[in-house]
Parts: structure tokens; C-alpha cells; sequence
């Protein structure tokens, strides 16, 4: 079955994560994504490149797209990528401010060729202020937007993943959408911007929202939450790994305390709201110390059947595993035409009439250029030209 963006077509300049996932998810729901890339290739490519010389990095952000080397700084390729976006709803890149207008790729260029388009622009910092021209990558988008400042045990501390660029390709992606929508009921095209700094900011709209209102600001969260201290919420050694806990009502308190063996919980200064607060460091020493002397599945079981929110701490060999990853195909296998039959992280989405097809990887390196440019009216002669000039 045809996917729910099935129709939809847009032409990708977009590199590394903060761009390339935008197109990609879509790509995932449907949408024929056409991703341009220079003659050396999208420098996503040569990251973490396994043998038979496969990028893990590119790998699920670019999967189901298709591939056309194209060189835009020569007049013929900016010329191919004009007449292309003619036959596209959406165009998307996320360069520096001013680098596609100066190739004539701009907003302005685009949309005279093509009135109707949807143009979707990533950035850094946003296209306005005294940075709006600097770049940046994930580690800079953590710090400059505030998430590392309150993330670990003191020191300023990075998440083990890159959700900066994921949660500012995750906006991007989102504002295409809307866009799209608005064309497809109105015809209007129009230009969407995304940024990093922007979608850091979103992404911690309570807590960064709390000290806007307040003006208290916070210190990092270490094991558990900035907002929440005084709280259960937090991670806690087990004696066979690490079990993270949610915040426990004071009513609930009571039961917990059988769960891991420790009555002094039941005591009236931790379950009182009133006085819980007041005890919340000897709440907290009590807890550590009970939880150390229990297996962390033993926890889990009794927690849950208490309802309470809490689950071990899993690396990726657990989580590859995990029966529930795995009941609801989060993890999706697709053919490789080098590494063969691969798995790696799937689409979460689920839709009951279009469901998600992820049978396909990411291209090889201009593997659909002749294709496209023929579907684009090209003649065999005329491609062989462009090809001679190295412009494809």
C-alpha cells in the first residue's frame, strides 16, 4: 500500500542529521525524495564508515531516497536543479544563510521557476542576528541551547546521542508538512525555516519556560531532573545495573517501600506532602540504599504492578533485544546492496490505511542520476553532455 505522503515530491540538498533526517522521515512516509549530492558526495557518507566501505551515519537518514550527482556551481548544474524543482512540491537544504541564494538556489530563485513550491531551509542559529551566517553541529546546538548546562553531575554534559540535530530535523520535517498541507489546499507555496537553536530551545519549552517565569536558575540535573528534586525521580544503582524512577506519590510511598524492603519509607515525614519535601535528601540516601541490594528485574516487576513509571537502564545490545522494540517492529530489516540484509532503526510512526514501507536502504552515489534526469525530459545526448562537462 502507497504511503500517506505517496504523491508527494521534493528535492533534497540537505546533508548530515539536522537536515537529512527532515527528508528522510518523510521519505519513509512515502514521499519520493530526490537528494542531490556534490560529485564527492554528501560528507555524511564518510562517517563511520564500515567495511565494504558503508556509512552507518548515512545510512537511516537516507534510506528509500533517490541519488543525482549534480555540481551547482556550474551554470549547466544550476540550470538541471531549476528545472527539477519545477516537476517537485518541496525543495530543502539546510547550508549557512546565503549559500543558496549565492549559487542562484535561493527562495526567491526557486520559487520564480516554481511559484507553487514549498521551500524548507535549516540553519544553525536562524537566518536573522549577528550568527545567523556561522554553522554548527550537534555538540554546538547542545551548549549554545542550554541542554548541556543542565545535563549531568556538574560538569557541562552532552547527551549520548545526537538530539540536537535529530529534534531540529524533527521541526523541519513538521514545517514541511504544514506547508505542504497549506499548498495542497490553497496552491500557495511559501518558505519554511528551521534552526537548531530554535528547536533546542523548544525542546526544553517547560523547564527553560519555568525560569523565563521565575527567573531561578537551575543547576544541572545529574541522575535526575532539575525540577523534580525532592522527588523519587531519578536513576539508581542496582546490584546488577541501573533502574530509573519517576517521580512516587506520597500515598504510593507506602507500597514501594515493600517492594524494596525498606519500611522506614512508610514513616509519616516521607509520606506526609506537607513534610516530604523537608526529608527529601534522607528520602533519597534511603532509597539508594535499598535499591543497591536488589536485582533490577526483581524491581521492575514489583514496581510496575504498582503502576509506578520506572524501567532498567538499557545499553543497545538490551534494547536491540527488547520484546517489546521488537513487537512493534521498531527496529526494521532492509537489503543492502553491499552489506545485504541489514537491520537498524525503524519508523515509530504506525498508520492503520497507509502503513510505512521501509523496504529499501539509502543509495549508492548517483545510482538514479541518468534516471531522473531522463524522467525530467533530459534526452541521451543532452546527459551525456552534462556528463562530459563533470556537471553530472
Amino acid at each position: 500500500m502507497a504511503g500517506p505522503l505517496e504523491g508527494i515530491r521534493i528535492l533534497d540538498f540537505t546533508t548530515i542529521t539536522a537536515g537529512a533526517e527532515a527528508t528522510g522521515f518523510l521519505c519513509d512516509l512515502g514521499a519520493e525524495v530526490i537528494k542531490v549530492e556534490p560529485p564527492t558526495g554528501e560528507v555524511g557518507r564518510r562517517l563511520t564508515v564500515v567495511p565494504p566501505g558503508v556509512s552507518t551515519f548515512f545510512l537511516p537518514q537516507n534510506r528509500g531516497k533517490k541519488s543525482i550527482v549534480l555540481d551547482v556551481k556550474k551554470p549547466e548544474g544550476r540550470e538541471v536543479a531549476l528545472r527539477l524543482a519545477r516537476m517537485c512540491d518541496a525543495f530543502a537544504h539546510n547550508f549557512r544563510p546565503g549559500v543558496m541564494e549565492r549559487l542562484g538556489l535561493g527562495y526567491d530563485d526557486v520559487r520564480k521557476v516554481s511559484p507553487g513550491i514549498v521551500y524548507a531551509e535549516g540553519s544553525a542559529f536562524g537566518s536573522k542576528g549577528p550568527h545567523a551566517d556561522q554553522g554548527a553541529v550537534d555538540i554546538v546546538a547542545q551548549a549554545r541551547g542550554g541542554l548541556m548546562a543542565v545535563t549531568g553531575d556538574g560538569r557541562p554534559t552532552p547527551a549520548g546521542a545526537i538530539l540536537g540535530d535529530y529534534i531540529a530535523a524533527m521541526h523541519l520535517a513538521i514545517g514541511l508538512l504544514g506547508a505542504l498541507l497549506h499548498r495542497v489546499e490553497t496552491g500557495e507555496g511559501q518558505k519554511v525555516e528551521g534552526s537548531m537553536l530554535g528547536s533546542m530551545i523548544s525542546a526544553q519549552g517547560w523547564e527553560f519556560s519555568h525560569y523565563l517565569i521565575t527567573g531561578r536558575k537551575p543547576s544541572p540535573g545529574g541522575p535526575g531532573h532539575q525540577l523534580f528534586r525532592g522527588s523519587t525521580w531519578g536513576v539508581y544503582e542496582t546490584a546488577d545495573g541501573y533502574l530509573a524512577l519517576s517521580s512516587v506519590a506520597p500515598a504510593k510511598l507506602r507500597q514501594v517501600a515493600d517492594v524494596v524492603d525498606c519500611p522506614e519509607l512508610k514513616e509519616d515525614r516521607f509520606t506526609s506532602p506537607g513534610r516530604r519535601g523537608q526529608n527529601a535528601e534522607e528520602l533519597m540516601g534511603l532509597l539508594r540504599t535499598a535499591l543497591a541490594k536488589k536485582n533490577t528485574a526483581e524491581l521492575w516487576e514489583g514496581l510496575i504492578a504498582l503502576d509506578v513509571h520506572c524501567s532498567p537502564v538499557q545499553d543497545y545490545e538490551q534494547l536491540a533485544e527488547d520484546p517489546q522494540v521488537k513487537a512493534n517492529e521498531y527496529v526494521t530489516e532492509v537489503e543492502h546492496p553491499r552489506l545485504g540484509r541489514i537491520r537498524m532503526a525503524g519508523n515509530p510512526l504506525k498508520f492503520s490505511q497507509t502503513p510505512v514501507d521501509l523496504a529499501a536502504s539509502a543509495p549508492e552515489l548517483g545510482q538514479d542520476t541518468d534516471a531522473v534526469l531522463k524522467w525530467a525530459g533530459y534526452a541521451d545526448d543532452e546527459i551525456a553532455d552534462l556528463r562530459s562537462k563533470q556537471v553530472i
